[in-house]
């Protein structure tokens, strides 16, 4: 795959990603929500499409701007979960088990 079928692929995704999350915020509107959420818009770049396709479906079944926020929260604090273990995993194999050495004798 050349590198710009790559960048449109991901230029792409991020059009759709974008599409998403304001179906998202104007959910949010219809339920009241008047704070500003631009971190929280932010953060939810960062999930998959599979991620925000589930996100949207929850926000749209909410009866409140509580319980849609809630899960906006629980869908960013998950992900950021995620990516730690992920990020561990891979410190850890970087740095390769503890290597013992004998101690020094006097």
């Amino acid at each position: 795959m050349s590198t710009d079928s790559n960048y449109d692929k991901k230029r792409h995704e991020e059009s759709m990603k974008s599409t998403i999350i304001e179906e998202i915020a104007s959910r949010l509107d219809e339920l009241g929500y008047i704070s500003d959420w631009s971190q929280r818009k932010v953060a939810l770049k960062s999930l998959t499409m599979e991620r925000l396709h589930q996100l949207t479906a929850k926000v749209n079944q909410s009866k409140t701007a509580k319980e849609a926020m809630e899960g906006i929260v629980k869908a960013i604090c998950d992900y950021k979960q995620v990516q730690q273990k992920e990020d561990n995993k891979r410190l850890d194999n970087l740095a390769g088990p503890a290597k013992m050495s004998p101690p020094d004798e006097f």
